[in-house]
C-alpha cells in the first residue's frame, strides 16, 4: 500500500513538472491569426492598409491575442453578442462620412493615416471570440474613464492580478489543457505601452461610433441624466471590474435571446452606451416611460427595465452612470488614488456654448426655474448692444452666449430637452468652467447689469452724465444727506493758446418738500431755455402760460430763502447742476460779459443769486460763480474715501451755510469726478464706506428683478418716456472706451466702474477665450470637444485671452487650444509648440493647412485642417520635425541623369510620380502639462519626418518649417519665353542648372510643395559640408544661395512679365541659383 502511494505521488509529481515545463515553453501564440466571424468582414475591408496590417500581424493583434488568452477562462459564452457587435461595427464604419479614404491628392503625406481607427476591433475579430470579449471590456473602461491614464492603470492592475491568480492556480498538482494555456498566457509579457495603444484605439473607435449613432446616443443620454447609478461598489478593483464586465455580457446576451432583463446596477447601461447596441427600455419612476430604439440587431421582444435607481438630488455631480475605484497602479509612488469615472461624452462647440450658459447661471446663483427668463435676458442684452453704431462690433464673447440662449428659446420637443440638459450639465458640473471664484477674485453677477446703480448710470444721455449718475447712486446707497455732498466734474478745453477748465457741479442727493419764492423783479422762471416746465412748480407753469416770450435766451434771478426749512422747490425731487468755464490756474470766471448784459442786468449777479442758462437740448445748468478750492487731497489705502480739505466759496443756494467745507472725497483714478462730503458724524463714515463697498460688489444689494432688467434693455417700453440703456454707453461698459472718440469721454465713468468691470471681466475674458476657440473650431469640420473640459475649466487656459492684451492667432496658440479642447485636461504653454505642424488625438488628426495646399495659395500660418484619422499612437501626439538638417539623397554618378533642355514655354506636370510620406523617428519626449507622478504620461512631442518619394524611391526629407512665414516668394502670372532651363526630374533639381530653372509640376500641389522646399535645403546642406562654411564672413552675410519662387497655377502665362517681376524681386538680393516652381 505504501509503495503504491509513493508510485501515485511520483506520477502526479511528474505530471505537474511536465505541465509547468510545457507552460514555460517559449511558444508565441500571439502571432497566430484566426479567421474573423463573417459579421466583421465589412469592417475588415474598410480598414486602411497600415491599420489592417497592424490588426492582423502587428502589436495590436498580439495584444488582443494575449488579453484573450489571459482572460479566456473568465469570459462566458456570448455568441449572440459577438455576432451583433460585428453587425453593428460594420454598419458604423459604412456610415457615410465616418470612414473617409485617404488619397495623396487631398491629404498629401497624411493619406496613410486617414480613416476610422477600428484596429482594435479587427485585431480582436482575428484573435478569437475571447479577444472580442476583452475588446468589449476595453470599450466599457474607455467610456467610464475619460482620462486614458486611469483606464490604463485599471488595465495594468487587471493584467497583474489575473497573472497572479493564474500562477496561484498553477500550484495545483493536476492541470487541464485550458489551465496550461492560461499559464502560458500569464507568462506572456503585456507592457503598459501595449495597453496604452490598445486603449487609444478603442477610444478612437468610440468617437467614431458616437458620431455615426448620434441620435441613439442623445436619446440614451437624456434618459441617464436624471438618474444616478454606480457600476460597482466594492473594495477590490479586480473583482469589481470582472463582475461588472461579466454581468454586462450575460445580461446583454439574454436580451439578444429575447429575454427581458432588469437593471441591477449601472454595468449593463454602461455596456449599452459603449457597445452601441440599444434594447428597448422601460423606465420606472413617477410615470412609466417606454423608450423604443428599434435597433435592427436587437429582437423586438427584448426589454430592459430600469427601476432600481438613485434619483439625482440637487447638484449631485455623480449623475448618470459612474464608477468609483481606487487605482494603485496610477502613480509611481503613494497611496491608491480614489477616483470616480463618469461616462465621457463629446460635445460640439455649439453644445459647449449651451454648457457655458449653464455654467454662467450657476456662477451667478440663478435658480433653475429661471433658465428660460435668463435666456431672454441674454437675448435682450445682445439686441441692445447690437444697436450700437456701425463702426463698433458687438462683443463676440457675448454673442456666443446670446446665440446659445436664442437656440434654447426657439427649440421644441426632444431638442428642447437636449438643450435643457446641456444647460443643466453646465449648471451642475461647470462651476469652474468660466471662473474659479476665490476671496481675491469674485465675479459680479449678470455683468453688473442687474445692479440698480449700474443700470441707472447706463441709461444716461452721455458719458459725463453717466459718471455723475454713478456717483449719485453711491451717495444714495451711502446714506448721505442732500446738504452733505457735492459732485464736481472737470474737463479741459479751449484753443491751444488758451487752455480752460470746464467745471460742472452736481447735486448728489435730491431734496424733498421745499418752497420756492419768485422775486417781483424777475422774469418768469419757465422762460429759462432748456428747462422743462415740469421741472418747475405750478406757479411758474401758470406764469409761462400768461407771459409768453419769443426770446430764445431768457434767464431769471431766484432769491432762495436760507435755512433748513425753506429752500427752492426747484430741487424738489430733481437734480441740478452749476457750470462755467475758468482759465486754467486762475480763480476768476471767464463770463462773456456782453452776452450776460443781453441776458440780464449784471447788477443781479450777486453771490446768493443764480443765473439759469441752457447748454443744449439735453443739458440744463445753473451758472457757477466761483470754483471750489481744494487745499489738501490724499488717498488712503485702507479706505475707499480720500482725505481732503476743500471749501466752496459760494453756497449756491443749496447748502444751509455759507462757504461749506468738505473733509472726505470719493473720486475716480483719473481724478475727473469727485464726490465731496462734509464732516461725518460718529460711525457714519464706516457705514457709508461699507454701503458703497457692498453696492460695488454687486452681491450684497438686492438685484433688479429679471423682468425689470429686461425692460431696461428692450427697444420699447410700456411707457413712452421710459428711458432704456444707451447702446453706446453699454458697449463701452462691456468693451472699453469707444476707439472713435478722440477725447475718450467715457474714461472717467469707466474708471469709476472699475471695480464692477474687473469683477465682470473674470467672466468676459473666459468667454473671449471661448469665442477664440469658436473661431478655430468653426474651420475644423466635424471636430468635437471632450466634456471633461467643463469641470476643468478654461479660466486659466494658457492659450486664452488675457485682459487688456492683444491676442492674435498663431500656429502654436491654435494647437494649444485644440490640445485642451480635445483632451479636456491638457493646458500647454503655446511657446513650446512653435515647431509643431500636426496634432493627433482620438479619431482626429489636425494638420497645418499649409502642408495640405499648393505653396502659392496664401494660407495663414495658423490655419489648421481636421482629418478623420490618427497616427496610431496613444495619448496626445504633437508632431515636430527633427532638429537636425533634413537629409537629401546624393547626386547620381551618371552623366545622363540630367539634361536641362531649354524651356519651350509649356507648363506641364512631369512630377506625377512624386509623393509625400509621413514617418516617425524613434525619438519622442514627454511634454509637461501639469500632471506629476503619474506612470502613463499623456502628451508627447513626436519627432516626425515628411519625405519626398519619386516613383517609390526616396528623394529627400523636407524641413517643413520652411513653408511657414514665406509670403514674398510668389509670382502671379497674367504668354514669348525667356532663357530658362527646363527641370523635369528630381535629379535635375538636386543638381545645378545652368540658368534659372523652371520646375514643371503644374497643378500638382504635393510636387510643387516639395519642389519649393528642397532647393534651399540642398544648398544649405552643401554649405554645411563645404570648407567655406567655416569662414566667419559667410555667417555674417546671411545670404540664401538658392531660392525657389512659386508661380501661380494658371494656364495663360506671360513669361516676359514673369521675367520682369523676377528681376525686380532679385534686385537687392541675388542668390546664386533661382528655381521657378511652375
Amino acid at each position: 500500500m505504501a509503495s503504491l502511494g509513493k508510485i501515485t505521488n511520483s506520477l502526479i509529481s511528474g505530471v505537474n513538472e511536465n505541465t509547468i515545463a510545457l507552460a514555460n515553453l517559449n511558444f508565441d501564440f500571439s502571432i497566430i491569426k484566426l479567421e474573423a466571424p463573417k459579421e466583421y468582414t465589412a469592417l475588415g475591408k474598410a480598414l486602411g492598409g497600415a491599420r489592417r496590417e497592424n490588426a492582423e500581424y502587428g502589436t495590436t493583434h498580439r495584444t488582443a491575442r494575449k488579453l484573450g488568452a489571459l482572460f479566456e477562462a473568465l469570459i462566458p459564452s456570448i455568441p449572440r453578442i459577438v455576432a451583433a457587435y460585428g453587425k453593428r461595427s460594420s454598419q458604423i464604419i459604412q456610415t457615410p462620412g465616418v470612414n473617409p479614404s485617404g488619397n495623396v491628392e487631398h491629404h498629401g503625406a497624411f493619406a496613410e493615416f486617414v480613416g476610422a481607427d477600428a484596429t482594435s476591433i479587427w485585431a480582436a475579430a482575428t484573435s478569437g471570440s475571447t479577444a472580442i470579449g476583452t475588446h468589449l471590456l476595453a470599450c466599457m473602461l474607455a467610456r467610464a474613464f475619460s482620462d486614458p491614464a486611469q483606464a490604463t492603470s485599471v488595465w495594468a492592475e487587471l493584467v497583474s492580478d489575473r497573472q497572479r491568480e493564474i500562477m496561484h492556480e498553477a500550484q495545483n498538482p493536476m492541470l487541464n489543457l485550458a489551465q496550461i494555456a492560461a499559464v502560458n498566457a500569464a507568462n506572456q509579457q503585456i507592457s503598459r505601452d501595449d495597453l496604452r495603444h490598445w486603449d487609444a484605439s478603442v477610444r478612437a473607435w468610440l468617437q467614431t461610433a458616437d458620431a455615426a449613432m448620434q441620435k441613439e446616443c442623445i436619446q440614451l443620454k437624456l434618459i441617464l441624466k436624471n438618474i444616478s447609478l454606480p457600476v460597482t461598489a466594492g473594495a477590490n478593483l479586480y473583482r469589481d471590474v470582472i463582475r461588472a464586465w461579466k454581468q454586462a455580457m450575460v445580461g446583454l446576451e439574454c436580451l439578444l435571446k429575447g429575454e427581458p432583463q432588469s437593471v441591477i446596477d449601472g454595468a449593463i447601461l454602461l455596456a449599452i452606451s459603449a457597445w452601441h447596441i440599444f434594447p428597448n427600455l422601460i423606465v420606472l419612476g413617477g410615470e412609466v416611460k417606454k423608450i423604443h430604439f428599434g435597433d435592427s440587431v436587437m429582437p423586438s421582444e427584448a426589454l430592459l427595465t430600469i427601476g432600481i435607481t438613485t434619483e439625482r438630488e440637487g447638484d449631485d455631480l455623480n449623475s448618470g452612470i459612474y464608477w468609483s475605484v481606487a487605482l494603485s497602479h496610477y502613480r509611481y509612488y503613494g497611496k491608491p488614488m480614489q477616483t470616480t469615472g463618469n461616462a465621457d461624452t463629446r460635445l460640439t462647440m455649439d453644445e459647449l456654448h449651451l454648457v457655458a450658459l449653464g455654467s454662467l447661471l450657476r456662477t451667478w446663483s440663478a435658480p433653475r426655474a429661471q433658465f428660460e427668463l435668463s435666456a431672454q435676458w441674454f437675448i435682450a442684452l445682445w439686441e441692445c448692444v447690437g444697436r450700437v453704431k456701425d463702426s463698433l462690433r458687438p462683443p463676440q464673447w457675448l454673442g456666443i452666449i446670446a446665440n446659445a440662449a436664442q437656440r434654447f428659446i426657439e427649440a421644441t420637443g426632444i431638442m428642447k430637452k437636449e438643450l435643457s440638459s446641456l444647460i443643466d450639465f453646465g449648471y451642475r458640473r461647470g462651476r469652474n468652467f468660466l471662473a474659479k471664484p476665490s476671496p481675491n477674485n469674485s465675479c459680479v453677477p449678470w455683468f453688473g447689469l442687474r445692479c440698480r446703480h449700474i443700470l441707472e448710470s447706463l441709461r444716461s444721455e452721455d458719458a459725463e452724465t453717466c459718471a455723475v449718475e454713478y456717483v449719485r447712486q453711491l451717495a444714495n446707497f451711502g446714506g448721505l444727506e442732500p446738504d452733505q455732498a457735492l459732485i464736481t466734474y472737470t474737463s479741459e478745453g479751449g484753443e491751444t493758446t488758451m487752455k480752460v477748465q470746464v467745471s460742472t457741479y452736481y447735486t448728489a442727493v435730491v431734496r424733498q418738500n421745499l418752497m420756492v419764492h419768485e422775486t417781483d423783479a424777475s422774469p418768469s422762471l419757465s422762460d429759462a431755455p432748456g428747462l422743462d416746465v415740469d421741472d418747475l412748480d405750478p406757479i411758474a407753469k401758470d406764469s409761462k402760460a400768461k407771459h409768453p416770450t419769443s426770446d430764445p435766451i431768457k434767464s431769471t434771478n431766484l432769491r432762495l430763502s436760507k435755512g433748513p426749512d425753506c429752500f427752492s422747490r426747484l430741487s424738489s425731487g430733481k437734480h441740478y447742476s452749476w457750470s462755467n468755464t475758468f482759465p486754467m490756474g486762475q480763480d476768476g470766471a471767464t463770463f462773456n460779459e456782453e452776452r450776460l448784459r443781453h441776458i440780464t442786468d449784471p447788477g443781479t449777479l450777486t453771490t446768493p443769486n443764480l443765473i439759469l442758462r441752457n447748454d443744449g437740448p439735453t443739458k440744463r445748468h445753473l451758472m457757477l460763480p466761483r470754483q471750489l478750492k481744494c487745499y489738501h487731497f490724499s488717498r488712503n489705502r485702507n479706505s475707499i474715501l480720500c482725505d481732503c480739505r476743500a471749501i466752496l466759496p459760494d453756497h449756491l443756494d443749496w447748502f444751509p451755510v455759507d462757504r461749506p467745507q468738505f473733509s472726505k472725497c470719493f473720486t475716480d483714478l483719473l481724478d475727473k469726478v469727485r464726490l465731496y462730503i462734509t464732516e461725518f458724524k460718529d460711525g457714519d463714515q464706516e457705514n457709508c464706506e461699507t454701503a458703497i463697498a457692498r453696492i460695488r460688489s454687486g452681491k450684497s444689494v438686492p438685484l433688479v428683478n429679471l423682468d425689470e432688467a429686461i425692460s431696461f434693455l428692450t427697444s420699447s417700453g410700456s411707457q413712452p418716456d421710459c428711458k432704456k440703456l444707451d447702446p453706446l454707453l453699454l458697449w463701452q461698459y462691456l468693451e472699453g472706451p469707444d476707439p472713435s472718440d478722440p477725447g475718450s469721454s467715457m474714461k472717467p465713468a469707466l474708471s469709476l466702474m472699475e471695480n464692477e468691470r474687473k469683477q465682470m471681466q473674470c467672466v468676459s475674458v473666459a468667454l473671449s477665450s471661448l469665442a477664440f476657440a469658436q473661431q478655430i473650431y468653426k474651420r475644423l469640420d466635424g471636430a468635437t470637444v471632450s466634456s471633461t473640459i467643463v469641470e476643468r475649466g478654461i479660466h486659466d487656459a494658457k492659450w486664452g485671452i488675457r485682459f487688456n492684451q492683444a491676442h492674435q492667432f498663431t500656429k502654436s496658440t491654435v494647437f494649444s487650444c485644440i490640445a485642451m479642447m480635445e483632451t479636456g485636461q491638457v493646458n500647454l504653454d503655446a511657446s513650446k509648440l512653435e515647431h509643431a505642424f500636426a496634432l493627433s488625438y482620438g479619431n482626429s488628426l489636425f494638420v497645418s493647412s499649409r502642408l495640405l495646399s499648393d505653396p502659392y495659395t496664401n494660407v495663414p500660418d495658423h490655419a489648421v485642417t481636421r482629418i478623420v484619422g490618427n497616427v496610431g499612437r496613444p495619448g496626445l501626439s504633437l508632431l515636430v520635425p527633427p532638429t537636425t538638417e533634413a537629409l537629401i539623397r546624393p547626386l547620381s554618378s551618371s552623366y545622363r541623369a540630367v539634361n536641362y533642355e531649354p524651356f519651350d514655354g509649356n507648363r506641364e506636370d512631369n512630377f506625377k510620380g512624386t509623393t509625400l510620406h509621413l514617418s516617425f523617428t524613434s525619438h519622442e519626449f514627454p511634454l509637461d502639462y501639469g500632471a506629476t507622478g503619474i506612470i502613463d504620461h499623456q502628451v508627447f512631442l513626436v519627432e516626425s519626418v515628411i519625405s519626398v518619394h519619386d516613383a517609390g524611391q526616396w528623394v529627400g526629407d523636407l524641413n517643413v518649417l520652411r513653408v511657414f512665414g514665406e509670403r514674398n516668394h510668389r509670382l502671379p502670372i497674367s504668354r514669348p519665353r525667356r532663357r530658362f532651363s527646363t527641370i523635369d526630374t528630381w535629379e535635375e533639381i538636386l543638381d545645378t542648372p545652368p540658368s534659372t530653372g523652371i520646375i514643371r509640376a503644374h497643378n500638382n500641389w504635393p510636387g510643387r510643395l516639395a519642389a519649393s522646399i528642397i532647393p534651399s535645403q540642398k544648398l544649405a546642406d552643401d554649405d554645411i559640408n563645404s570648407d567655406e562654411s567655416n569662414d566667419p564672413e559667410n555667417y555674417s552675410t546671411g545670404l540664401h544661395p538658392q531660392r525657389a519662387i512659386v508661380l501661380e497655377n494658371g494656364s495663360d502665362t506671360c513669361w516676359v512679365c514673369v521675367h520682369r517681376r523676377l528681376q525686380k524681386m532679385l534686385a537687392k538680393d541675388t542668390p546664386s541659383q533661382v528655381f521657378l516652381v511652375a
